[in-house]
């Protein structure tokens, strides 16, 4: 990660919030960071764990931290939520940081590489400062933060950050209009006790947004059961099967493996299971039980249409009861 930094990306702290409108009042308590020494702080800590150097490495960039929590609280968090973004990249930084110096291929102001008098790219042994390190992993996150509101597939139909729509697990609501009781989303996902708000299980959930749509609650199903899946998309798309091995079959499923595609390709299009279509994507075959587990995706997307459709209405539902 270091090796793609520039030391020309080097950021003065001094010319930094001088010149920034929004924190010109910090100007006259800025107090200059000994670079060179707090390379040294850090390289000590991690060979030491020593939380004492730690504290004064905070210290020292205690108020960097302030000056990017004020200068980019426009990302739809407050003051506390971007120092809080920003003391968890310098604690990263700070594990992460290369001391050593490593070898550097020399570039222009321009960004060109500069060759030497045989031909062959000049390089440099350089170590990068902690400064510059640590600025553009800030700045890169500050990026990520501002794409990870605004991009289109993060947006509403309204071009609002689906950020604003989502709800804490603390977020409390009544149990019912006869109950003056309240519940949070985490009380129901932690509580073993057969009342009424923890009664409904998952089983009955997906029920509840299939609507009787076997293909739905399949789909919901794989989701929520299979550990390796972490896409709604891939389990709509994705299908896992097993077929029984048979006489000559076992012995060619026992040699090459892209014999043995060819073949479970054959004996899957003979089965008609999937008519519309299909790309075998992997399989694995248990010699001792004689049988091959696959994995096939579907070209066709009905079945994710119908799951997305129904997903979004329930969705809609849930958020009407809470308002």
């Amino acid at each position: 990660m270091i090796d793609n930094i520039d030391d020309m990306g080097d950021i003065n702290e001094h010319e930094e919030i001088c010149n920034d409108k929004h924190v010109s009042n910090h100007k006259s308590v800025f107090v200059a960071v000994d670079r060179d020494r707090e390379d040294c702080l850090v390289n000590e800590y991690q060979t030491t764990q020593d939380a004492k150097t730690l504290q004064s490495l905070y210290e020292m960039r205690k108020q960097t931290l302030q000056i990017f929590s004020k200068k980019y609280k426009h990302l739809n968090m407050n003051n506390e939520d971007v120092f809080s973004e920003a003391s968890m990249i310098w604690m990263k930084c700070v594990n992460q940081y290369e001391y050593k110096p490593k070898k550097r291929t020399v570039k222009t102001k321009g960004g060109k590489v500069v060759i030497d008098q045989k031909g062959r790219q000049k390089t440099v042994f350089k170590r990068t400062p902690f400064n510059t390190f640590l600025y553009s992993s800030l700045l890169h996150h500050m990026s990520n933060i501002y794409k990870r509101q605004h991009s289109k597939k993060r947006v509403d139909k309204n071009g609002n950050p689906q950020e604003q729509n989502l709800i804490s697990i603390d977020y409390e609501y009544e149990t019912c209009s006869n109950n003056s009781s309240s519940v949070s989303l985490k009380d129901m996902l932690i509580c073993d006790l057969p009342l009424p708000y923890s009664r409904i299980s998952v089983e009955n959930t997906i029920e509840e947004i299939s609507e009787k749509d076997d293909d739905i609650k399949d789909a919901l199903v794989r989701f929520v059961s299979d550990g390796h899946i972490k896409k709604i998309s891939s389990a709509c798309q994705n299908i896992v099967d097993r077929v029984a091995i048979y006489g000559k079959d076992i012995k060619i499923f026992n040699g090459h493996r892209g014999t043995a595609r060819k073949r479970l390709k054959n004996i899957i299009k003979h089965s008609n299971k999937y008519s519309i279509g299909y790309k075998l994507i992997n399989f694995r075959y248990d010699d001792n039980a004689k049988v091959v587990t696959f994995e096939v995706r579907r070209s066709d997307t009905v079945v994710l249409r119908k799951t997305i459709k129904a997903l979004e209405k329930y969705r809609q539902k849930l958020v009407g009861n809470i308002k």
